[in-house]
């Protein structure tokens, strides 16, 4: 009977040898993960970025259809004013297109009302206030003459937010002057009621990226002028009614 003795000559992998290849091997994965992680949270970072730019250039595009169909008339002014950062509250009249309040009803006269304001976490956002149709028109039908924002918002306004981390707003009314020069209203003192339709509207919004907002614990944070100045992002628009 044959017995097979073992082959020591035969090539073959240690204990130890097996050991470090092993070790190789889990670095290697363990860096390959760190670079897949590291590459998914670039990409993560860039569709943030993506996502908040088109939410700010919805925001604005939506302003621009309300400021195209804006509506003056005597005792029914635009109403614009500055609140404690500098940032415009601009409220007025509008002809809203189909589907603009979710109807189907063309041409609807309602009232729009867009400002920055902060929530309790003390997080910034562009704010859309929407006056609708039957509200305002017994409004317009009691008062010969509307005195204030909220009278021609009014009752019941319906509250949207537009865009988030949105730290400043500013709406400039201009108009044309004989010598062909444009002129805005002085929006550092009180507020202002504007009592024909202005020729040209200058858009100017600042943005921070959603990371950075992220990041911010405070609402000193977010106005802090430094911060605006190094994160914030500023869109400029121009619109004629």
């Amino acid at each position: 009977m044959n017995i097979r003795r073992p082959c020591f000559s035969c090539p073959g992998f240690t204990l130890v040898e097996l050991m470090a290849a092993m070790t190789v091997l889990s670095l290697l994965m363990v860096a390959l993960v760190a670079m897949l992680d590291q590459a998914m949270r670039g990409w993560q970072s860039a569709q943030r970025g993506m996502d908040a730019r088109r939410e700010v250039r919805t925001a604005l595009q939506l302003l621009e259809s309300d400021l195209k169909g804006m509506v003056v008339a005597p005792g029914r002014p635009v109403f614009i004013s500055l609140d404690a950062n500098n940032s415009s509250q601009l409220t007025f009249l509008t002809l809203l297109n189909a589907n603009a309040q979710g109807t189907n009803t063309p041409g609807d006269l309602c009232a729009v009302q867009y400002y920055v304001s902060n929530n309790v976490q003390g997080s910034y956002r562009l704010i859309r206030r929407l006056g609708t149709s039957p509200a305002v028109l017994s409004n317009l039908v009691s008062q010969s003459s509307i005195t204030g924002a909220d009278s021609l918002l009014g009752a019941n306004p319906v509250t949207e937010e537009l865009a988030g981390n949105v730290v400043y707003f500013r709406a400039e009314l201009k108009r044309w002057t004989t010598n062909g020069n444009l002129t805005g209203e002085d929006l550092l003192g009180n507020s202002t009621a504007w009592q024909s339709k202005p020729d040209l509207v200058q858009l100017e919004l600042t943005a921070y990226p959603q990371q950075k907002a992220q990041a911010f614990k405070t609402a000193s944070d977010w106005t802090d002028t430094n911060n605006i100045q190094k994160f914030g992002k500023t869109y400029l628009w121009r619109v004629s009614p």
